[in-house]
C-alpha cells in the first residue's frame, strides 16, 4: 500500500500551575528588560555613529537616521506586545490551558483516508513541562 508522511501542526497547550504562571512571568519580564537595555545600547551607538557620518557623509546619515527610526518603532511594537502577553500571563487562572506554543509533526497517510480528519491540529497537553495528553494523533 502507498503511504506518504505531511507535515501539519501541533499546538502545545500547558496546564496552568503556580510554577509555570510564575516562570512564564519571569520570562516575559525578562525579555521586556533585554529589549530596554537592547534599545539603550541602540540610541546609545546609533546617537554616536549618526554623528560621526554627519561629519563624515551627510548623504548615508539620513539613511541611517531613518534605518535607526524604523528599529526603534518596531522595537516599540515588541515591548507593546511583550507588555500585553505579560499582563495575560498575570490573569492566568491556576488549572486553565494555555496555548505554549506551535510545532510541525509528521503524519502519516495512505489511500481510503480522511485528508481532513488526518490533517486535523493535533495537541500536546502538558502539566510543568510533563506531557499529560495527546489530542488528535
Amino acid at each position: 500500500m502507498t503511504r506518504m508522511l505531511l507535515k501539519r501542526k501541533i499546538a502545545i497547550r500547558a496546564i496552568v500551575t503556580e510554577d509555570f504562571k510564575q516562570r512564564l512571568i519571569a520570562r516575559l519580564e525578562g525579555a521586556l528588560e533585554e529589549l530596554a537595555k537592547a534599545q539603550q545600547d541602540l540610541d546609545v551607538q546609533g546617537k554616536r555613529y549618526l554623528s560621526e557620518l554627519q561629519q563624515k557623509e551627510p548623504a548615508k546619515a539620513n539613511e541611517f537616521a531613518r534605518r535607526l527610526e524604523r528599529q526603534r518603532h518596531k522595537n516599540e511594537e515588541i515591548r507593546v506586545r511583550l507588555t500585553q502577553e505579560l499582563s495575560q500571563a498575570r490573569s492566568l487562572s491556576i488549572g486553565a490551558e494555555c496555548l505554549y506554543g506551535k510545532v510541525e509533526g509528521l503524519v502519516e497517510i495512505s489511500v481510503g483516508d480522511n485528508l481532513t480528519e488526518k490533517m486535523r491540529s493535533a495537541e500536546i497537553v502538558i502539566k510543568d513541562d510533563v506531557i499529560i495528553e495527546m489530542r488528535n494523533c
